[in-house]
């Protein structure tokens, strides 16, 4: 079993040697590893900004020539992973960002700026994406989400949409997270946020570790357990911090999108997002509804349909739009 050092070093020994078709097999498990995965975002990020003063494509050279002796030699013809779609996509933007301080792992289409010295990450209707910070923090962006951070400093982040964190632990420099309604002190952790402006209700997940949570209106601080959710209702001004079962939270990284006691403007707003539709309330029932809801392969009709036998409905399709009628 060879070491991650190993590993690396046959990578780099692409444009010098031929790969046996065995060696190929096993280094692409290792990158399908845990360990492989990590040990090759740390040799990636190591070279990033050496490749973008000299002005090289290592990275983008290295991708594409391991993908094309990957599918010449071993045939793969399945549907491309994760990791093999960011090698195809993402090459180009990680030389450009070398000097901002994140690498990024795109799963869909996105947009990036920079603005003087701030990083902005977009992701649209409909995509995702993964973004390794070179502190070695790891964010998940979910639909119509937006991360914003100073190049001098990426353990300080504005949210605005959904993300899920793991949080690399960094006694001297606290990660913060800011949204339209509260700041998150980070202490070493994983957890999701919720943060959709246009949402009426915001959520912290707490998965593992500790985090403070300040509200933007009040100055005391609350600090929050695994297996604690805090939730803020817009609408009812109202604060809850409640112990909850964390199994579906952050499932929406693996394509899977789940709701849990969501009021009808946020069922659609998030539909929206995973959908990449707008969809238009035009009237709302007089008693009030929560829905619980998961959405794996299911298309928008289906779920429409699901949906219509819960609370019925009337709706229409008209290309990226569709408009709701309740009965």
């Amino acid at each position: 079993m060879k070491t991650d050092r190993e590993y690396i070093e046959l990578l780099e020994q692409y444009s010098k040697r031929h790969y046996s078709q065995e060696e190929l097999q096993e280094l692409l498990q290792w990158l399908d590893s845990e360990s492989g995965e990590e040990a090759y975002n740390i040799y990636l990020g190591s070279r990033l900004e050496e490749a973008c003063k000299a002005g090289s494509d290592y990275p983008d050279k290295l991708a594409q020539k391991i993908l094309r002796r990957v599918k010449k030699q071993v045939g793969i013809k399945t549907t491309p992973s994760w990791k093999t779609v960011m090698w195809r996509s993402v090459a180009a933007v990680l030389l450009l960002l070398a000097s901002s301080g994140a690498a990024y792992w795109i799963l869909g289409d996105k947009s990036y700026q920079m603005e003087d010295e701030q990083v902005v990450l977009c992701v649209e209707k409909g995509n995702k994406a993964m973004v390794t910070l070179l502190d070695g923090s790891k964010v998940w962006l979910n639909s119509d989400s937006r991360l914003k951070y100073s190049k001098k400093d990426a353990r300080d982040v504005t949210l605005e949409g959904e993300a899920y964190f793991e949080v690399a632990k960094d006694k001297k420099h606290r990660f913060k997270v800011h949204t339209p309604y509260a700041s998150i002190q980070v202490y070493g952790t994983s957890f999701n946020v919720s943060a959709h402006s246009n949402d009426s209700l915001f959520s912290v997940s707490l998965i593992e570790g500790s985090i403070g949570l300040t509200m933007n209106n009040q100055s005391k601080e609350v600090r929050m357990r695994p297996n604690e959710v805090a939730y803020y209702d817009q609408k009812k001004s109202r604060f809850l911090v409640a112990r909850k079962n964390m199994d579906g939270v952050g499932l929406w990284r693996s394509n899977e999108l789940k709701l849990t006691d969501v009021d009808i403007p946020t069922l659609w707003s998030r539909m929206g997002c995973w959908y990449s539709m707008d969809f238009i309330i035009q009237n709302e029932p007089v008693k009030k509804h929560l829905y619980n809801v998961t959405i794996q392969t299911e298309s928008v009709e289906e779920m429409l349909g699901l949906i219509n036998q819960i609370t019925p409905i009337e709706y229409v399709i008209k290309g990226k739009e569709v408009i709701i009628n309740y009965k």
